[in-house]
């Protein structure tokens, strides 16, 4: 299944269904009270979807372990994240939702449910803002306390969890998923992204270039393509960047079904330009890629999940925002952001299809020199910087036209 057909059955199949067992939960609880329990066993987190999400989830993850340290840590997410569920030691246990067709879906669900009545789980942690599909698991989960964030549009969802605390998109996303955690009282908290140990078993490119090297990520999910600067910009950048720095190479990456992104970002760099190029795209697993980003001289990318490893590695970063604000996200002082804060951004959590309808403005006004030059900033050695602030907001894009107009 696509993202987009997930996203239309979460709403005509599970919608329905997680606002029935919302109306059952709110009479469920006008006759029972709920009892927080008095020895905690088994803290469950979901986070179906986003690997930026999850590693943007690292500091709950480790304050809930800090507070809970004989609970058994368990993460629910879909088998497109278990791997990286799967690198972070403070979690006991994967439980995973196969998405990938209807069968794998129903049959994995089966097996949820029976550890769900086998592992009583006392605080459940639901991360997803969205997603009626989460909400009908906590519905099934018998946790005995269950958390999750409110967003208007959400709104059947509520009655389901027993606290509900607002999403608050002015804020890194980290910090509310702490809040969520001060809402069971564990107040020793980690505030700073899991970094990766680099002493665990794994490789890194299997060609590696003999020297330094920027990697490049022109990829972005396919749930908001509009996050992508252009193939041909990210071209021009290279070709600018070999010339000013000819000790450099350059490592493009991304996932299998996005190679044809990238092999258009190869076809128009210079001739000259090709042999400090590799191709990467497909080729390597999760842990080779954050080798690979930890041991790179610079990370120029778009908002996507390699762009929150390279955060969390603290590998310098040039990384260019256009859908989404950086002030959502908890970065590293080696992160320099290129941010054009439009009147119609951040949009992604307020439209499932942004209102743009891919005429991604946000991404179209950076500029290839701009982007040069931070990159070298970023190569000096210099710490964080930022394009654009709060008061530059852009009402108008070329040739005048009204931004953020839905329809007309």
């Amino acid at each position: 299944m696509t993202l987009h057909h997930k996203i239309r059955i979460d709403k005509v199949l599970f919608a329905p269904l997680a606002g029935l067992m919302s109306a059952m939960s709110v009479i469920k609880r006008s006759v029972f009270s709920v009892r927080p329990p008095a020895v905690i066993k088994r803290v469950a987190v979901v986070k179906l979807t986003g690997m930026g999400s999850i590693i943007q989830s690292t500091p709950m993850l480790q304050t809930l372990k800090k507070n809970f340290p004989e609970a058994e840590l368990i993460f629910i997410t879909s088998k497109s994240n278990a791997e990286l569920v799967h690198l972070l030691p403070m979690v006991s246990e994967t439980w995973i939702v196969n998405d990938r067709g209807f069968v794998s879906l129903f049959t994995s669900c089966l097996k949820l449910f029976g550890k769900f009545f086998s592992c009583r789980v006392d605080f459940w942690f639901d991360l997803e803002v969205y997603s009626y599909f989460s909400a009908v698991l906590a519905s099934c989960s018998r946790a005995r306390v269950k958390l999750g964030l409110h967003r208007p549009s959400s709104s059947w969802r509520a009655g389901i969890v027993h606290r509900y605390l607002q999403y608050n998109s002015r804020i890194p996303v980290s910090e509310v998923y702490l809040q969520m955690t001060r809402a069971v009282h564990a107040t020793d908290e980690v505030h700073e992204l899991y970094r990766f140990s680099l002493q665990s078993t794994g490789g890194t490119l299997r060609n590696p270039p003999a020297g330094e090297y920027i990697v490049v990520n022109p990829n972005a999910s396919d749930l908001r393509r509009e996050r992508r600067w252009g193939a041909t910009r990210f071209s021009a950048l290279i070709n600018q960047l070999a010339l000013q720095f000819p000790q450099l190479h350059f490592v493009i990456t991304g996932s299998a079904n996005e190679a044809a992104h990238a092999n258009e970002v190869v076809r128009h760099a210079d001739k000259e330009v090709l042999p400090r190029i590799i191709n990467s795209c497909g080729e390597l697993t999760l842990w080779e890629l954050i080798q690979t980003i930890s041991t790179a001289k610079l990370m120029v990318t778009n908002d996507s999940g390699p762009m929150h490893l390279a955060f969390a590695v603290r590998t310098p970063v040039v990384a260019l925002f256009g859908p989404c604000s950086p002030l959502q996200y908890k970065m590293n002082d080696r992160s320099h952001v290129i941010y054009k804060n439009l009147y119609c951004s951040p949009c992604v959590h307020l439209f499932l299809k942004s209102p743009c309808n891919g005429d991604n403005q946000c991404m179209k006004m950076i500029e290839v020199d701009e982007v040069s030059a931070a990159c070298a900033r970023a190569l000096s050695g210099e710490n964080a910087h930022a394009t654009a602030s709060g008061s530059e907001v852009k009402f108008l894009s070329p040739p005048n036209t009204v931004l953020g107009l839905i329809r007309q």
